[in-house]
């Protein structure tokens, strides 16, 4: 996905660091991709999305948690005063801080970590030697259940039960912030 966005940004400048050094290559800088998302008039939460998620930026990822805490506190408020399912129904701020970080762990990562995106593991051991499938993963992309999200987060079941509804709704408003701010891009 980086090389298509990357394509779709297309001015690309000099490295002028490598003039007279042989060294110089056609280059996207940083400041190319600032200035181009500039020009597509993205909102501050998708040029922050799309930094933080496609190059890395880690100002970008910093402010992407920051939002996600605050989205987690919004949608809890609105979870206990609206739908009223269960009053007593409060995370400490411990328990919003993890789920926050589990949202943004769910938002930036996509190649699993048990076997770097590859999809199988190399065993080689006294006893075992070979490849197996990975089970945490599909083809090096990693599966986000409900039982991996618990186990993130560091919710027990009933409360993770009761959070869902809304940590699934903060997942589909950063989704959709991604899905306008690419459609923007092209």
């Amino acid at each position: 996905m980086k090389l298509e966005l990357m394509s779709i940004l297309f001015p690309k400048s000099i490295d002028m660091e490598g003039i007279g050094t042989s060294k110089s290559h056609d280059a996207i800088t940083a400041s190319d991709v600032q200035t181009i998302l500039s020009y597509k008039k993205l909102k501050e939460e998708e040029v922050n999305l799309i930094l933080a998620k496609y190059f890395d930026d880690n100002s970008a990822r910093t402010w992407l948690l920051k939002y996600i805490k605050s989205r987690t506190l919004e949608q809890s408020e609105v979870f206990i005063s609206e739908q009223a399912v269960n009053p007593n129904f409060i995370l400490t701020f411990e328990e919003h801080s993890s789920l926050a970080m589990c949202l943004w762990l769910e938002t930036l990562l996509h190649a699993c970590p048990t076997c770097n995106g590859v999809g199988i593991i190399k065993l080689s051991g006294y006893i075992t030697n070979g490849i197996i499938k990975c089970e945490d993963c599909v083809a090096g992309v990693y599966v986000w259940s409900d039982k991996v999200r618990q186990r993130i987060s560091g919710l027990n079941k009933d409360k993770y039960e009761k959070a869902k509804s809304f940590y699934n709704q903060i997942i589909d408003d950063i989704n959709d912030i991604e899905t306008n701010a690419l459609e923007k891009i092209q």
